[in-house]
């Protein structure tokens, strides 16, 4: 008899209907799924070295990335309508890369019994009614949000799902406008923005789902104008999967608290530290959040990571962000330290910004200033066209270290000289 073949294979696909083509039938055949980003196809020779070896599946086999791994094309694999049930499901069934913002992406393995148990208690969170609409989403399948809410929800609830990923907030208006059954959009807080910014009301919308960060109040405000329904957002990790969610109004005044989702729990671990339970983990997993609890629920105070310290004085980068973000004259904004954490201390903070037009340097700083405290006020702050983020909005630190040397090479002199001046 011959042995099946449960080598693992790294789904390297642009279109959503072929990523579930291939995940779908590497579940059937018992082979785990790596689920490959677009932006690291470039990089698999770095994820065999620590994930093993395995096969590429790809709707792009000529792409030159793909190249050295005699990639085998979608369009062959005969997949089943159907899922096979979870019992014979390949353990992991996928590993996932993490977002890289505060390092190098981590690999994550998800089995069946999380898989399945998120699916029960997102079931039992969300509306009865969700088995009537479609799904839409933004997000892209091989990360955690979108695989989640995009690929399994759908399968778990009974609702339908749109083949493609949509791309644009006209897109997402042309199929409410033209869908039959009510949408639930799957989407991220910059997908949102982009949204707003364009100020389109939206038809036919049954629910949003935002996750990958938190939405600051105005952005959520705004967002359930444009939708017609409150946002619900989603709070979890690629380590955790889901774990809390909460609904963000048109008329809301303040930051809602978090709910545990039902069955499962964030528990102290004294001071701003606390874990994560579920019956379908092996153990707690510590977070890497603080956590300020309230009532029964929580707030969320900055990652552990994002702490730093200047001239004696903390603050989390995360809330530096919202607030150079939210500054009268920019688009969108991110801090960044240009040393390792252990230097923190003697350094000072730099970031970068992309202008609203008619906006400049010197308008921002002044529009800063008071806001922070002056030993966080950038020192210097770069002016740029666009924000490397990745498809889920997240920006990777090794990324932004690369630009930060780019501008510093080409922009410092008159950007410091002109920083300097307001500062």
């Amino acid at each position: 008899m011959t042995r099946a073949n449960t080598k693992p294979v790294a789904i390297c696909c642009r279109a959503d209907a072929e990523f579930r083509r291939a995940h779908v039938w590497a579940i059937g055949a018992r082979r785990p799924s790596i689920l490959v980003p677009r932006s690291e196809w470039g990089q698999l020779a770095r994820l065999q070295q620590i994930v093993g070896e395995f096969d590429v599946l790809t709707d792009e086999p000529t792409n030159p990335h793909l190249d050295a791994y005699q990639p085998i094309a979608t369009r062959a694999l005969c997949a089943a309508d159907k899922f096979p049930v979870s019992q014979s499901w390949p353990t992991p069934v996928a590993t996932l890369l993490t977002s890289g913002s505060t390092g190098a992406p981590k690999v994550i393995t998800k089995a069946a019994a999380m898989i399945v148990g998120e699916g029960e208690i997102l079931r039992s969170a969300l509306p009865a009614d969700i088995a009537s609409a479609t799904f839409v989403s933004t997000a892209p399948l091989e990360h955690m949000f979108g695989y989640t809410f995009a690929f399994w929800l759908p399968h778990f609830t009974g609702a339908q799902r749109m083949d493609h990923r949509v791309l644009t907030p006209n897109a997402v208006k042309a199929l409410g406008e033209s869908s039959s059954r009510p949408l639930w959009v799957i989407t991220t807080p910059v997908f949102l923005r982009s949204l707003t910014e364009l100020r389109l009301r939206l038809r036919n919308i049954a629910g949003v789902l935002s996750a990958t960060s938190p939405l600051s109040t105005e952005l959520a405000r705004a967002t359930a104008a444009c939708c017609g329904v409150p946002v619900t957002e989603i709070y979890g990790s690629t380590e955790t999967g889901a774990m809390a969610i909460r609904s963000r109004t048109a008329d809301e005044s303040s930051e809602p608290i978090w709910q545990p989702l039902p069955g499962v729990s964030v528990r102290s671990c004294g001071g701003e530290k606390a874990e994560f339970l579920a019956s379908y983990l092996d153990g707690p997993i510590a977070l890497s959040d603080r956590i300020a609890f309230a009532g029964d629920g929580f707030l969320i105070r900055g990652r552990d990571d994002d702490l730093v310290k200047v001239c004696g004085k903390r603050h989390s980068l995360t809330a530096l962000d919202q607030m150079l973000g939210a500054t009268q004259g920019v688009r969108d904004a991110a801090y960044f330290f240009p040393v390792d954490d252990a230097d923190v201390e003697r350094a000072r903070p730099s970031a970068f910004v992309v202008l609203e037009p008619g906006a400049s340097i010197a308008s921002v700083l002044k529009n800063l200033r008071g806001r922070v405290d002056d030993v966080f006020l950038p020192r210097p702050l770069f002016s740029v066209a666009a924000l490397p983020r990745s498809e889920t909005g997240k920006l990777q630190r090794e990324i932004l270290r690369q630009l930060y040397v780019c501008c510093a090479q080409h922009d410092a002199a008159p950007l410091a000289q002109e920083a300097s001046t307001h500062v």
